[in-house]
């Protein structure tokens, strides 16, 4: 069984049992949850999302579960939704709890993960990196972003292009405004800096937890680290990420890498097929 079958046949039942018929003795989705947890306590689900299939289900056609709006509860829609003739026993029948609690780690989940936001490019001067004064008056430019939570990148914008300098990470309450141009930060930038033309310009891309998620759960702020990481230093294998670069690790011909190898018509196919930038001059000799 499916979690949010679960979550129909049990929301459903406890609306049944409590006589809840209308708005006026709705039931909150926490009480809901709250019985539910009572009465099948050896099934799993946790309270979010519950509540998130609970929302959903309100809204779908094939139930009888209703809800007049945010924040008004829960209730059983005397409409004609399609199981209405549904009765008590029979739902109660095919709610069994040894089934429920066998399948419901392994079920579908709904589509609840967490949309990241991105801005950028957004330039930034090179003494940005040499005083507070000067990165005071970007945060206050930018009080949208200060206290934002997520993945920042350094790069740079060239005539040819952006490159990626540096990818880094913050889930501290006070947000990017007090992670991204910390001492060890300005050290990395400065070197991937130097590299490149004066009139090059330095830039910054956020990608944002978001805001109506509250504080972000689990590893998936280190997980899109990750991901951008790995595409930063296949775009710029002088990327100066210490951890979770993957060129140290492995070599692909053509893609990434320590140098061995030229690129293949096959390895050109491959970048193609997977979206990757093309080839830029001497970036085979890079092992990219």
């Amino acid at each position: 069984m499916k979690k949010t079958e679960i979550v129909q046949k049990t929301a459903e039942k406890i609306l049944q049992e409590v006589g809840s018929s209308s708005s006026k003795n709705a039931l909150s989705g926490h009480e809901i949850y709250r019985r539910f947890r009572k009465k099948w306590p050896a099934v799993k689900i946790d309270q979010n999302l519950y509540q998130v299939y609970l929302s959903k289900l309100a809204q779908a056609r094939h139930t009888r579960i209703a809800c007049q709006g945010r924040k008004q509860g829960y209730y059983l829609s005397s409409g004609n939704k399609e199981d209405q003739d549904q009765s008590e026993q029979a739902l109660a029948s095919r709610i069994h709890p040894e089934t429920m609690e066998e399948n419901a780690d392994t079920a579908e989940l709904p589509n609840t993960h967490p949309l990241f936001e991105i801005k950028g490019p957004i330039p930034i001067p090179r003494q940005l990196f040499d005083g507070k004064k000067d990165q005071d008056k970007f945060w206050n430019r930018h009080r949208e972003l200060k206290k934002r939570r997520g993945v920042y990148i350094f790069a740079i914008e060239t005539s040819k292009g952006i490159d990626p300098l540096y990818v880094g990470q913050t889930k501290a309450a006070k947000g990017f405004g007090q992670e991204c141009f910390t001492d060890r930060n300005q050290n990395k930038c400065h070197k991937g800096l130097d590299r490149y033309k004066e009139e090059s310009t330095p830039a910054m891309f956020f990608i944002m937890y978001p805001k109506r998620r509250g504080v972000p759960k689990g590893k998936v702020i280190t997980q899109v680290e990750q991901f951008m990481t790995w595409l930063a230093e296949i775009k710029n294998p002088n990327l100066k990420n210490d951890r979770g670069r993957i060129g140290k690790k492995l070599s692909i011909q053509g893609i990434i890498g320590d140098g061995r190898g030229s690129s293949t018509d096959a390895s050109k196919a491959l970048r193609k097929a997977l979206g990757l930038a093309e080839e830029a001059e001497g970036m085979t000799d890079q092992g990219i």
